[in-house]
Formats: C-alpha cells, structure tokens, sequence
C-alpha cells in the first residue's frame, strides 16, 4: 500500500526526472522529441503548491511537500512549505527567485 509520502515524494521526484531530461548540459544524450515530451508534460504536471493543496484537502492521500532551497530547488530534510516553487522545466538560475517569494 502506498504511503501518503510516498505518494507525494514520487510525485516530486517525477517532476525533478522530467525538468532533467528538459535540460541538455544534464542529459546530453537525450533525443530532442523527448526532451520536448518532458517540456510540455511538465506545462500542465502538479506544482508543490497543487500538491500541498491536495495534502490539505486529502491527507490521507497525499503527505505534505518538503521544502526546497530558494537557490538550488534541492529538497532539504524537514519540515513543510506553502507551496511555493517554479514551474519551468528549465534548470533556474543563482538569481532566480520562486513565485510568491517574499522580498
């Protein structure tokens, strides 16, 4: 049986898989038509912030998102965030800030 955060860690370890093939200096051998495929699944794939959401709604299913770091979008190892995060299948930058980041 699956786990509530089982569930949402695989659905974030899905989204970080996808956002990788879309990034070629990470995966150079990756033909361009998946690459593409992984582009547009990540368009409409759930963010943290439909997730936690979820979590809220049906935690039973779902567990909450554990929290990314603003630089690097690596999940650290504790505790929950409010959702916010990127959406791009695009590797972000040092200077990238996520959406709804406070000043």
């Amino acid at each position: 049986m699956t786990m509530p955060d089982e569930r949402t860690r695989a659905i974030a370890d899905t989204r970080k898989f996808l956002q990788e093939l879309t990034y070629p200096p990470t995966t150079p051998r990756v033909p361009k038509e998946v690459r593409e495929m992984a582009r547009r699944l990540l368009r409409h794939y759930p963010s943290n912030g439909d997730v936690a959401l979820a979590h809220s709604a049906l935690p039973q299913w779902f567990g909450p998102v554990q929290p990314f770091s603003p630089l690097t979008r690596n999940q650290v190892t504790s505790g929950a965030v409010d959702g916010s995060e990127f959406r791009s299948g695009e590797k972000p930058k040092a200077t990238d800030k996520p959406k709804n980041a406070q000043k």
